[in-house]
Parts: structure tokens; sequence; C-alpha cells
């Protein structure tokens, strides 16, 4: 302390501080040391001691981070807003990135707005910090992909958007930016749940202000193309559940069976056929339900789904295939053979361009399933497309 002292008696602030900063860098201080140093520098800074902040803003971070590691919340957001504006919001979003607790994070916002910090900001900051962590690799292959404690914690992050009353729009544009990663990753469960975080009324609230910039309308449509096709997902899931889920006859009845096995079995048999009505007729409707998300996905407007979307190209040649494929699963099974033809028009189409984001295999295997299909019309007394043959 006697050096301190030395130096504020001599008035050679700009030495005093460069000596804090390498006490600073180079012991291991006490937390009342720390607060002492942190009261000197912001009374210097009052009365115009202070040339350089550098150094003083190191001491002040160094006793924020002390302060962090106590939780003590109120005092870190006071300390923080001593910092310049840039440091305040990365400080206080590194701080914030550790506390996952709803009303906990309400209050260190309220804190923060308290001191005059840039909540906008700094919950915005939060959100890519987290989002931008790196993810649990495993191995990649089947589209529903395992959830992982850092799969939650991202799609949590999304929270801090909701309850720092941030603009609706920077909360769909971060979550866009989630659920591109996880699908990417083919993670469907946790796009899911990303895209589930924003309120159905959000897209109409904006809608409602009027005219958009191209910047806004872009935003907008990658989030309806997420939409569109998640809906389309959880359609064929559950037509497919469906589909798999067909009622399974009776067995025979043996020859000798008494009389009333025979009513017991005729019973099966009559509950058997109704309960395969209402199959076929469920089934049929979710297929239609099915067919149209799953067109709406190949049909999108404007230049085709997720068009001019920063890095778009890889998700394009990915979703845009498969999507075709389980569009030819549900006419196939539907029996819908000259649909399933129809299906290499539009994919052919200029007006749609998908043939262009198809990879080689994925065109491949796709014209082989219509080869299948031509075949199997033959058998039914058609052309390959379907036209009736007259003999």
């Amino acid at each position: 302390m006697h050096i301190v002292q030395k130096h504020l008696i001599l008035d050679d602030i700009p030495r005093l501080m460069e000596i804090i900063g390498n006490w600073i860098e180079n012991r291991t201080l006490s937390t009342q040391f720390l607060r002492f140093a942190v009261h000197l520098v912001l009374f210097l800074e009052q009365i115009g001691q202070i040339v350089k902040r550098d150094v003083p803003a190191k001491i002040i971070e160094s006793y924020v981070l002390r302060l962090a590691e106590m939780d003590e919340t109120r005092l870190v957001s006071f300390y923080v807003s001593k910092l310049g504006v840039q440091k305040q919001v990365e400080v206080y979003a590194s701080y914030l990135e550790r506390i996952l607790d709803d009303n906990e994070r309400r209050e260190a916002l309220a804190f923060a707005e308290d001191c005059g910090l840039d909540t906008h900001a700094i919950a915005k900051r939060v959100v890519e910090n987290i989002r931008n962590r790196p993810h649990e690799i495993g191995a990649l292959g089947n589209l529903q992909q395992k959830l992982t404690d850092t799969d939650l914690l991202k799609i949590s992050a999304i929270d801090w958007l909701l309850i720092s009353n941030s603009t609706k729009l920077d909360a769909i544009e971060q979550t866009n930016a989630l659920i591109f990663t996880f699908l990417t990753m083919k993670k469907l469960d946790a796009a899911q749940l990303a895209f589930n975080k924003i309120p159905q009324n959000f897209l109409d609230d904006i809608l409602s202000e009027g005219d958009a910039v191209p910047e806004i309308n872009q935003i907008l449509r990658e989030y309806l193309s997420y939409r569109t096709y998640l809906d389309a997902e959880e359609a064929f899931n559950e037509w497919y559940k469906q589909f798999k889920s067909k009622p399974l006859p009776p067995g025979e009845v043996a020859e000798n069976a008494h009389f009333t096995e025979r009513v017991a079995h005729e019973h099966k048999e009559a509950q058997f056929k109704a309960d395969t009505e209402r199959w076929n007729m469920s089934t049929l409707q979710l297929a239609k339900t099915a067919k149209g998300k799953l067109y709406n996905v190949l049909l999108f407007p404007e230049g085709g789904w997720l068009s001019g979307a920063k890095d778009c190209e890889f998700l394009r040649s990915t979703c845009i295939p498969e999507i075709v494929m389980l569009l030819y699963s549900v006419l196939n099974d539907s029996d819908c053979g000259e649909e399933c033809l129809q299906l290499a028009d539009i994919i052919s189409s200029e007006k749609y361009g998908l043939y262009k984001v198809f990879p080689k295999t994925k065109l491949k295997e796709f014209l082989h399933q219509l080869c299948n299909t031509s075949a199997s019309l033959l058998n039914k007394e058609k052309d390959p497309w379907g036209n009736v043959t007259i003999n």
C-alpha cells in the first residue's frame, strides 16, 4: 500500500496505473485490494487524472471477474457500467452466459438496465456467444440425431431475446441461424425445438408494420422456409407412423373349433374390418396432408425454398432431394403411380430449378425409383406414364 501512497504523493498517476496493472497480471490479489484499486481508479478518473483508459479498464474488469466468481450480479452490472460501451456488452454478456434460470435472467437484465447498459445488445451477444460454441460431434447419418446438453443450452439461449424485450426480428434472425446449424447437422428435433421458441404472433406483428426493407424480407423468408420444411417433416412422420400401424388380421380358426370359438373369431374379423376401414380413412387423410406440405417445400415461391440465405447451397442440396424422396414414398405407398411420375416434371422444370440442387447420386436414386414405378404401372395394364392402354 505504501507504493500507492508514494505515487499519489508524487502525483505520478501514470506510473501508479502501470504498477497496479502489473500487479493484476502477475499476482493473485485479494478482493479487498481489487475493490480499493477500482474505487481509486474511478476517483482519479472523476477528477480528471486518468489520461489512458487501458489500464483502468483492465483493473475494473479484473474486479468484475472476481465479483462474477462470487455470483454478485447486481455489483457486476454496476461495475461493468464503468467500462467502455463495447466492453460493457462483451463483459456482461460473457457473465450472463452462465445464468440458466429465467427469473435470474430477468433479474440480471433488470440490474443492467438500472445501470444504463444496452440490454438489447447484451442479450443478442449472449445468444451469439452460446450459439457459436462448438457442438458435440457424433456419427452423422440418421436425420434424427440425439439431442445433447449443448444443443438444449443453445435453444434455451433464445429466451434471452424474448425476456429482454429485444426486437422480434432479432429473435427470429438468431433462431434462423440456430435452425440452420441444427439442420446441417441433421438434428431435426433440435431444429423443431428452436423453432418453437418463437411465439406465433411475431411474424404477423412484423408484417403488420408495413413494407419492409430487403434485409428484413430475407430474414422472414428464411423463417417461413424453415417453418414449411419442419411442417412437411412432421406431416410425413405422422403419415408414416399411421401407415405402419395397419391392423393385423386375426388368425384362422381351427376346423374343429367350438361354437364359442367360432363366434369369437367372427367378432375379431368384424373388428378387424372396422379397424381397417378406420385405418384407411386416417391414412388417406394424413397422406393428403403430408403431400400438401411436402409440395409446399418444393414449390416454395419467389426463388424457391431457402433461396437467398447465406450459405444455403448445402441445405438446399440435402433437404430438397430428401423432401422429394419423402413425397415419392407417400405417393407410391398411396398407389399414386401417375403422380410419382409427375414429380419428374416438377424437378426438371426451369420455373423451380430443383434439378440444379440435386447431387448426381440423389438424382440417380430418384430416377431408379421412377423406373420401378413405370414397371409397376405396366403390370397394371397401363403405359409407362400411367395412361390406360387399349388393346
